[in-house]
């Protein structure tokens, strides 16, 4: 039985992954759509690429299951550090 339910989380972590790669993808575009210098450029690739570091680091499946409230803090103080930088490209 819990094996059952440790792969249904897994497989809920892989298609939440799946999902926000794709919400940081689309995202990503329009904002490339919307730089107008070069700054702009070096901040929404620096906000793109740490947001795949979040979503690698945070979402482990093997170990997800050991803390998953310190992830989902770990995840969401990073989240609100990089909405509320100072920078005009916000994903």
């Amino acid at each position: 039985m819990a094996n059952i339910l440790f792969n249904t989380s897994q497989n809920n972590i892989k298609q939440f992954k799946k999902y926000y790669s794709l919400f940081i993808f689309v995202c990503g575009s329009f904002q490339l759509v919307l730089c107008e210098n070069s700054i702009d450029l070096i901040v929404l690739l620096y906000v793109i690429l740490i947001n795949v570091l979040i979503l690698l680091y945070c979402f482990q499946p093997n170990k997800f299951q050991l803390f998953p409230i310190s992830y989902l803090i770990v995840f969401f103080s990073l989240k609100l550090f990089t909405l509320f930088s100072k920078s005009y490209v916000m994903i």
